[in-house]
């Protein structure tokens, strides 16, 4: 028997086709060993591709890819398929600067069908993709999206099992099965197991369970559905690696700790105060430090699955009753809800409060992930107040106090820690030092971490939290007194702080000169935080070293 390559840019998917079952089973195992084996910083979503390996080698096996397409839902499940197609050797420098990307992008490979970060979009790429070939006159072409179960959850995989099922192309949707998400799955669906039934009745074809990890029934299930003229759904059941008995850890009220655990924290001990109000999450219970919370206290908090429309509608609707509620999203998941949060909440001026988690730059997982859009999206939004938090005390004091607020509120967080001690009144503005220097810098919110260097104390430093309304006469006094500001955001320059300031300085005619620190007209590629920071020169060093040639030439 014939040793599979220790390289897959050394395997070519006809070699691969030669194989025996045999074969293709110890090279299950050899895959499945060095996906284990990458370094422990770039296992994030390394489970959802763990039980995915035999599907993987099964579709590349059976279909011809890439003249055959394949779309992956969300894009964690593509690891062994970046394997196959010639990427295994770059897998161990996965989402660091200069890297390949963890999920799927066009740009990185012809196998790469569409590119894919946010989930439940897959069964809508896939048909977008058939219905052009046949309007081209393409023929002899097969297209597969390969979609888990949490993602299943999302309208528009709804949505377009809906279309597609009455267009009668030749779509197969390998649905993976594996009672994981994130978080438990949650929603009618999944609860009743009534998948048959839901597929057939929007008309698509329905072959399952099959046994997910036995190649043999794979490979064979794949071949027939190929021969299919109508859209069908393969039900393949997998094993998810993670634990699905995880403890349910309780956040820590002080110390440092994640700003998300702050959150949790504080929604926990408002409850306990008998505080009235809920919390819902789109799936993110976990990682909001909510699962305690949720298990104590399930009248009060809900998660809805994949559905970030649906949760900020169903927000609205508690809100109008008069029960102010905390919505929690991440930052780049909100973009998905514009139209909710626009029409639904704003309009209405209903007492919901959005906390964009992970707002920012949020590092390895890249531009489909990064939440820099929120502030551009939502400042031009009436009733809208926004609020950039710079520390733990300011969070948990503004969560505490935002239960007296009538209307709208968002709250953005970022990806990083914070030195949590007390509950504190949040400051829209407050100065960190005044100096003789008639240069300053003028950070939004979190965006001071990144100066956090001893040789910014030459200069005068202050930091602005509330975005929107914002605190004009002390933003004015602060930038009147100095020749030179710097606008340090963590966000796009077009419509964030900088573009505002400009806008005033027109109004008031300040003399003093502005200076925009922030993300430039681009999508923000993958790296770590430190990284990606320095190389679009916004990290402390390169802004201090502007400041000091500054300073020289004056």
């Amino acid at each position: 028997m014939q040793e599979p390559p220790a390289h897959a840019d050394q395997l070519s998917l006809e070699a691969l086709r030669a194989f025996s079952l045999d074969e293709l089973e110890i090279l299950a195992k050899r895959i499945r060993s060095e996906l284990i084996a990458l370094d422990p910083g770039k296992k994030a979503h390394l489970q959802s591709s763990l039980a995915t390996v035999e599907i993987s080698i099964g579709l590349h096996y059976v279909f011809d890819s890439p003249n055959d397409k394949i779309v992956w839902d969300v894009g964690h499940q593509a690891y062994v398929h970046k394997w196959l197609t010639g990427r295994a050797g770059l897998l161990k420098h996965m989402r660091t600067l200069g890297g390949i990307s963890g999920f799927p992008k066009r740009s990185e490979s012809v196998f790469d069908a569409f590119g894919t970060g946010h989930s439940s979009t897959s069964i809508s790429a896939i048909g977008g993709m058939a219905q052009a070939d046949r309007l081209r006159g393409i023929i002899g072409c097969s297209y597969i999206a390969v979609i888990g179960d949490g993602a299943l959850t999302g309208g528009q995989s709804f949505e377009a099992l809906n279309h597609l099922g009455a267009l009668g192309l030749p779509i197969i949707v390998v649905f993976n099965d594996n009672d994981r998400s994130l978080d438990q799955n949650v929603g009618a669906l999944y609860v009743q197991k009534s998948y048959s039934s839901y597929f057939k009745s929007l008309g698509w074809k329905y072959s399952g369970p099959i046994d997910g990890h036995h190649i043999p029934s794979i490979i064979e299930s794949f071949r027939k559905a190929k021969e299919s003229v109508a859209p069908i759904v393969l039900h393949l059941k997998t094993e998810h690696p993670g634990n699905r008995n995880g403890l349910s850890i309780q956040p820590k009220k002080e110390g440092l700790v994640s700003f998300s655990e702050v959150f949790g924290a504080c929604m926990h001990s408002m409850a306990e105060q008998n505080v009235e109000f809920a919390v819902c999450s789109p799936a993110m219970i976990e990682p909001a430090y909510l699962k305690a919370f949720n298990e104590k206290y399930p009248e009060r908090c809900f998660d809805t699955g994949i559905t970030e429309q649906h949760a900020v509608g169903f927000a609205a609707g508690m809100a109008s009753q008069g029960l102010r509620v905390f919505c929690h999203l991440y930052s780049t998941f909100s973009q998905r809800a514009v139209d909710q949060i626009i029409h639904d909440v704003a309009l209405q001026n209903l007492p919901v409060c959005f906390v964009l988690d992970r707002a920012g730059v949020t590092g390895e997982d890249g531009p489909t992930h990064h939440g820099l859009f929120d502030i551009s999206l939502f400042q031009s939004i009436p009733n809208l107040k926004i609020w950039d938090m710079a520390d733990g005390d300011s969070l948990a004091g503004l969560l505490t106090s935002s239960i007296k607020e009538s209307g709208p509120i968002v709250i953005r967080i970022p990806k990083s820690t914070t030195l949590w001690k007390e509950v504190q009144n949040p400051k829209p503005f407050y100065k960190l030092n005044e100096t003789a220097s008639k240069i300053g810098v003028l950070c939004l919110g979190h965006s001071l971490e990144w100066i956090d260097l001893p040789a910014f104390s030459n200069y005068n430093q202050a930091v602005v939290q509330c975005l929107k309304p914002l605190p004009m006469e002390e933003i004015s006094e602060f930038i009147e007194a100095l020749d030179v500001v710097w606008i340090l955001e963590d966000g796009m320059r077009i419509g964030g702080l900088y573009q505002q300031l400009t806008d005033l300085k027109e109004q008031k005619m300040w003399k003093t000169k502005l200076f925009s620190k922030a993300f430039d007209d681009c999508f923000v590629e993958h790296g770590s935080l430190e990284a990606l920071l320095e190389k679009h020169k916004l990290d402390g060093k390169s802004l201090l070293a502007q400041m000091k040639a500054y300073a020289n030439q004056s």
